[in-house]
């Protein structure tokens, strides 16, 4: 945060003021800021001074550490920042110490992070380097995370405009704030009316402070292991394996346990755990998809534990469905984690061992307790197994299916079941999601296998219970679902609106095909611009510096340039980049954002252009943009005769 700069400022002349170099035993040489009496006023409301102070304890720096006129806050160098070092001292070798431009959001904005909670971009609390917000990595095309370098707040240096969507989404940011489009990063101020910008719909819940309570302790974690018969020196292994990754004792506060809410609800669904009958080793195994597999094995590599490769093979069916049998053959993808340890861990955190449909088993305990944030990482990963894909009503295509999630169970363990069902609609209750019901089939017994019944659990297809639903708890390890949810999401807001206005709205297969940012639905929709209007926006407005290389994060559902370019430092000394400074000067250029911009203020033609570039600033006086005696202040009147 930053306020007013209040070190001493010299004036040296009309045009000139020093920060002498005894303001701060560090400094080296002193300040020297270029501006006139009423520049230098809201110069001294603004921080930058104090980087311009930084810039003059750089080894090596030589004369002075400079500052233009358009001196503002940056990122180690302030905007308009510059300084000279000998390499012979210590100091770099740089095109410029480059800082960032302000480009910023109200304090009000929603940001979302890692596991899916939102927090006011204002209401920061936790050191930068601990922080991971949702990011679109460009090259994957697909949702990603990643690592906070910096967070600041500072009064707005541009107009802080609103951007309204036709899905009736709305996000507020300064005009310089760049907004991710299908032309690469644009400022929200150079956009217009009908032009389309990224959104990533899924809004997720606030964040809220879990419960500082053990949920697995390491005598939880014994005497598993001594109800399946495993003593000895096997019991101290088991506690030093989970000890080393800080997995022998589980709170709702553990930096583990958000990604365990996943594992544990992928496994009861789409998963099983099991000990061998002589051995005891444990094995837990998940099945889906290549792509979704393997992001159950970065969760399992965070916290870490290691898991398998990811397993083909084709395997044959045969389902009786109650009224004929069906055979097929389909590719199975799989990969597990062998090791007692972790099984016994979640086992403890209450996943059933063994077949599913043969036991009865409630939901975890520790549910009951857990911030809707964990909840919802619980849910979104047992739905990413097991509830079916936003899909439309056959015939109706602006109409979708009512959400179903299916439990097979043996008849005498149905009444867990319809339990564990009733469960998980009151936590989908507590997310703004309706149930329409629960229900039970008929005992089906297919030939030389146990007869079992199938119990549903039917999500209301009201148009908010699905944006709750697919907006607020989504899906978790099933990128298909997921993209197909975000789309789904942006659809029911734009049709709501169609209606409210009493048009027609088109059909959700059309919708996607306008609308998906990707051939394969990422979590990513381009949303039409409705609207840009002025804001009369009074306070601070913030913004990230993130690690990711494509330098964003989603913010108020929109994917939004992060500030900045950092000066870099390498090993290279000068004897290394001497003979290759054009080239290296070249590619600097080429690959670092550098200047204003492409647009400017004035607006030029062909024939203007050419008659600027001969005549300079003598063009622009005579059209009363500039005073005769900036020529008097730059050098060759601003031009090279014959140019």
């Amino acid at each position: 945060m930053k306020g007013s700069f209040t070190g001493p400022l010299e004036q040296v002349d009309s045009c000139c003021y020093r920060i002498p170099k005894s303001y701060r035993k560090d400094m080296l040489v002193d300040g020297l800021i270029f501006a006139n009496e009423k520049l230098i006023e809201a110069i001294r409301r603004d921080q930058a001074p104090d980087q311009v102070a930084n810039v003059a304890t750089l080894p090596g720096i030589q004369g002075a550490s400079l500052a233009m006129p358009d001196i503002h806050w940056g990122y180690g160098f302030c905007i308009g920042g510059v300084c000279a070092t000998d390499p012979a001292e210590g100091g770099v070798i740089s095109p410029g110490g480059v800082g960032y431009d302000i480009n910023c959001l109200p304090g009000d904005t929603l940001v979302r992070f890692k596991h899916g909670y939102t927090k006011r971009i204002s209401e920061i609390d936790t050191p930068a380097a601990d922080l991971e917000l949702d990011c679109l990595d460009a090259q994957t095309d697909r949702l990603t995370t990643t690592k906070v370098e910096g967070w600041f707040g500072q009064k707005p240096k541009s107009p802080v405009l609103e951007l309204i969507c036709e899905s009736g989404d709305r996000v507020r940011a300064t005009a310089d704030h760049p907004f991710w489009t299908p032309q690469g990063m644009q400022t929200l101020g150079s956009l217009r009316i009908g032009d389309r910008v990224a959104t990533s719909p899924f809004d997720g819940v606030p964040y809220e402070l879990p419960p500082d309570r053990v949920i697995v302790s390491e005598t939880d974690i014994i005497g598993k292991l001594s109800a399946r018969g495993i003593g000895g020196n096997r019991v101290e292994q088991v506690l030093n394996y989970l000890r080393k990754r800080n997995l022998s004792s589980i709170s709702y506060r553990s930096v583990a346990f958000p990604y365990l809410c996943k594992i544990v609800g992928f496994v009861m669904g789409d998963g099983s755990l099991n000990f061998a009958k002589k051995s005891g080793k444990g094995t837990v195994s998940f099945y889906g998809k290549r792509d979704d597999l393997e992001a159950i094995q970065a969760d399992l590599a965070s916290v870490g534990v290691c898991c398998s490769k990811v397993y083909s093979r084709e395997r044959e069916h045969r389902i009786h469905n109650g009224y004929a049998e069906y055979d097929f053959v389909r590719v199975e993808e799989h990969n597990k984690v062998v090791s007692t340890a972790f099984a016994v861990l979640l086992e403890c955190l209450g996943v059933p061992v063994g077949n599913k449909a043969g036991q009865s088993y409630p939901l975890p305990e520790w549910l009951h307790d857990a911030p809707r944030w964990q909840k919802r990482l619980f849910l979104s990963a047992i739905f990413g197994a097991e509830l079916t894909s936003p899909a439309t009503v056959p015939g109706h295509g602006t109409v979708f299916t009512a959400p179903t999630l299916t439990m097979s169970k043996r008849p005498d363990h149905a009444a867990s079941a319809r339990q564990f069902l009733e469960g998980l609609a009151g936590m989908l209750e507590s997310f703004g999601v309706g149930i329409q019901s629960i229900c039970e089939g008929p005992i089906r017994v297919a030939p030389g296998k146990p007869a079992t019944t199938r119990l549903k659990l039917i999500v209301s297809s009201k148009s908010n219970s699905l944006l709750n639903l697919w907006g607020k708890v989504g899906f978790s390890y099933n990128s298909e679902r997921s993209g197909l949810a975000a789309l789904a999401v942006q659809y029911l807001k734009l049709k709501n609106q169609m209606i409210a206005k009493r048009e027609s709205a088109i059909s959700f297969l059309q919708y996607c095909l306008i609308a998906s940012a990707s051939v394969v639905p990422n979590g990513v929709v381009w949303e039409r611009i409705a609207a840009i209007q002025t804001t009369d926006h009074v306070g601070l407005v913030y913004d990230f510096t993130v690690q990711h290389r494509d330098h964003n994060f989603v913010a108020g559902g929109f994917i939004v340039s992060n500030c900045g370019v950092r000066l870099v430092k390498t090993n290279l000394f000068l004897h290394d980049v001497k003979r290759h400074i054009r080239e290296l000067m070249k590619g600097l250029f080429h690959t670092i954002p550098a200047g204003v911009g492409k647009s400017g203020k004035y607006k030029f033609d062909e024939i203007d252009t050419r008659r600027l570039m001969g005549e300079g600033p003598r063009f622009v006086i005579d059209r009363g943009l500039g005073v005769a005696r900036d020529l008097t202040n730059t050098e060759a009147d601003g031009r090279i005769a014959d140019a």
